[in-house]
């Protein structure tokens, strides 16, 4: 994300601003001493809003509105110098604009990159994140990590194990609107050339045209976009940049000073209040996947950004709040801040609490951002470090660390990898010799597995190890079934109860979350992880060959205006789960959704308030909840496996199989992984 452009100078005239050498370039040294105060002011509100929403998103739920204001700063700041290099030389030194980018930016966002992949060999980030880090290093080298988000997950919510370069999404979308924006400007400011007018300024009517068409386009795309492309796009979010680049062709007279009359300045004011009003409202209930967001909402963001920086411009109290020396101290270290803090939001862990990750990553992020900025932004500004070996030693320091974490990254075969391994494996080991020599030795893979347990239980509770965390497996043979298990405490259960079978043919990883599945909010209310985001996550890191998803009868998925058994309810929820299977089958893998058995009495009725009816454990909601999901299959492409059938048919049992009305326990939980290990066979076989 671009924070601080230089701005040129409040004083000097169009022809000779201060700071100004030749060739249409600006002093650094010179450039940085004469910055407008108030602007660093608010990059250091923006970047504290998002730091606060990366730390704990409840506290802030729309704080990521930072970044727009961020991306209005950038848009303004970028337009009103290119407008006044070509004002002032009669053209724009495109290599120039591009290679004050790069120093700008590359040395710290490389220097980032290369601290994130050394963590890596430390196994901080986890084992899924780390067999997908290697690649997004190269899509956040490669300045297309927002498109490698949209293609592979999402945005990640902080409930999951995010990656730790997610926020590189923001500096791709800067980066090539850098690239791109230059180019587009500078053909349009060439159709307002005036001809044939000594001394007439060029007129900016066709800029100003062809920014009005591209906000418009851009909003319309954002409206027609899911949340996630929305939020993520380049085409989505290059409304604010765009709001900014309009706002630096309205002042482009007084590009650092705001409008010069003083009507101009009260019109400013109340548009900066208004905006201001906007933002905060937005900041305080909005979230990534809010529907008006990309119904207009973006746009709006857009516009309350930029008037907000036009109100930083002008005389007053605000302009004077945000040019305070402690405000501008951190405004001007605000990307070092951005770089570091959301490494370090992913290193404490979504499972510490918000105040404890607030409380270690603020002072964390400042402190070290200031040691950046001494060590390697300033000097990269003044010029005492030269272009190329600054980047070349920051690619050298990035492909070792890089190369390190590629060959230490965890590894799971994919499955062309595991059919070439099957095909050069030998049914014998011994050593064969032909009248040439003797030929190599090729040792077959033995699938092995853990050993074979059953779980006790009880007739008053089930036994709690059943939902214990499951290790994942060491890397397994071609032969063997990768098996990814996601959704709530029934998979974590499944899961447990797959593992204690010592099946060799089985590889079992685990990632379901306690509460959850396709919840929001799991029992004890916490957030659950966006499913969306945080299961594409699991698939591709570990590429498995059968997904099992599990999940006990929800209600509120539809809202709360549907009745639970009404068609347009069904309706709904089949929508849903096809979205899943389509969702998880996107790399070749068998997806089976495992149907839900209403919860036992008498214990189950905890898990309902209770009440047996016009709840999860009314039969009529689970069997109409297994009917959304066997159609949600059917169209989806995945299958079903019949949990509830398998239950109804144990009724007999029940209370002594599922002790506490939910969970399966002591023999059933191994008699019920036996005949789950039996049904994933058959899915290998005739998906």
């Amino acid at each position: 994300m671009r924070w601080d452009v230089v701005e040129r100078p409040a004083s000097g005239d169009a022809a000779h601003p201060v700071g100004a050498v030749p060739g249409g370039s600006v002093d650094p040294a010179s450039a940085v001493s004469r910055r407008r105060r108030s602007l660093d002011g608010l990059r250091c509100v923006a970047v504290l809003s998002v730091l606060v929403y990366h730390a704990e998103d409840r506290y802030l739920p729309g704080g990521f509105v930072g970044v727009d204001v961020f991306f209005a700063l950038s848009g303004y700041l970028i337009t009103a110098l290119l407008v006044a290099e070509r004002s002032r030389t009669g053209r724009v030194a495109l290599g120039g604009f591009w290679m004050r980018r790069v120093r700008r930016l590359w040395p710290l966002a490389w220097l980032t990159l290369a601290a994130v992949a050394a963590v890596g060999l430390l196994g901080v980030w986890g084992d899924d994140r780390e067999r997908l880090l290697p690649v997004e290093t190269l899509a956040a080298l490669a300045n297309v990590s927002n498109w490698w988000q949209m293609a592979n997950g999402g945005y990640v919510t902080s409930g999951v194990a995010p990656s730790p370069l997610r926020h590189f999404w923001s500096l791709a979308v800067e980066e090539q609107f850098y690239l791109l924006w230059p180019l587009l400007l500078v053909g349009l400011l060439a159709l307002g050339r005036r001809r044939g007018r000594a001394g007439a300024p060029d007129s900016v009517v066709p800029a100003a045209v062809g920014v009005v068409v591209l906000f418009v386009a851009s909003a319309v795309s954002a409206w027609v976009a899911t949340p996630t492309v929305a939020y993520l796009g380049t085409h989505t979010r290059a409304v604010a940049l765009l709001a900014g680049a309009a706002l630096a062709l309205l002042l482009r007279n007084t590009p650092l000073g705001g409008p010069a009359t003083a009507q101009g300045r009260w019109t400013v004011r109340v548009l900066g209040a208004l905006g201001t009003v906007v933002l905060v409202v937005v900041a305080v209930v909005a979230s990534p996947q809010w529907p008006l967001l990309h119904r207009g909402g973006f746009a709006l963001v857009a516009v309350a950004s930029a008037s907000v920086v036009a109100l930083a411009l002008v005389p007053g109290w605000p302009r004077s709040l945000l040019a305070l020396a402690p405000v501008v101290w951190i405004g001007r270290r605000s990307y070092a801040i951005y770089l570091i803090h959301w490494p370090l939001v992913v290193a404490v862990g979504p499972e510490a609490p918000g105040w404890v990750v607030l409380g270690v990553v603020l002072p964390t992020s400042v402190v070290l951002a200031a040691l950046a900025h001494r060590l390697v932004e300033r000097p990269v500004q003044l010029r005492r470090l030269a272009t190329p070996r600054l980047l070349g030693a920051g690619l050298v320091v990035l492909l070792v660390t890089g190369a390190a974490l590629w060959w230490g990254r965890p590894t799971v075969p994919t499955v062309g990898e595991q059919v070439a391994a099957s095909l050069e494996r030998v049914e014998d080991p011994v050593a064969t010799s032909t009248p040439e020599g003797p030929t190599s030795t090729t040792v077959p893979c033995v699938p092995t597995a853990g050993p074979t347990r059953l779980f006790l239980g009880g007739t008053e509770q089930f036994d709690a190890s059943t939902v214990e965390e499951v290790a994942d497996p060491a890397a397994g043979c071609a032969s063997q079934t990768r098996v990814l298990v996601l959704g709530d405490s029934l998979g974590r259960s499944a899961s447990n109860g797959l593992v204690s079978l010592g099946r060799p043919e089985l590889l079992v990883w685990d990632r379901t979350s306690l509460g959850c599945s396709f919840a929001t909010t799991s029992f004890t209310g916490e957030p659950c992880p966006d499913w969306r985001e945080a299961w594409p996550i699991s698939l591709l890191g570990i590429q498995p060959d059968v997904v099992l998803v599990f999940s006990r009868t929800l209600e509120g998925l539809t809202g709360d205006d549907l009745e639970f058994t009404s068609a347009e309810a069904e309706a709904a929820r089949t929508a849903l789960f096809a979205e899943a299977a389509q969702t998880l089958g996107a790399t070749g893998a068998q997806v089976l959704f495992v149907t839900s058995a209403p919860p036992g009495e008498p214990n189950g009725r905890f898990y309902c308030d209770g009440r047996t009816t016009g709840t999860p454990c009314d039969p009529a909601w689970a069997a109409s909840w297994n009917r959304s999901l066997v159609a949600g299959a059917a169209a989806g492409g995945a299958g079903v496996v019949d949990a509830a059938g398998w239950t109804a048919a144990r009724s007999a049992t029940d209370r002594v199989d599922r002790p506490d009305g939910l969970h399966y326990s002591g023999g059933a939980l191994f008699e019920h992984a036996t005949w789950l290990a039996d049904e994933i066979r058959r899915s290998v076989v005739a998906p």
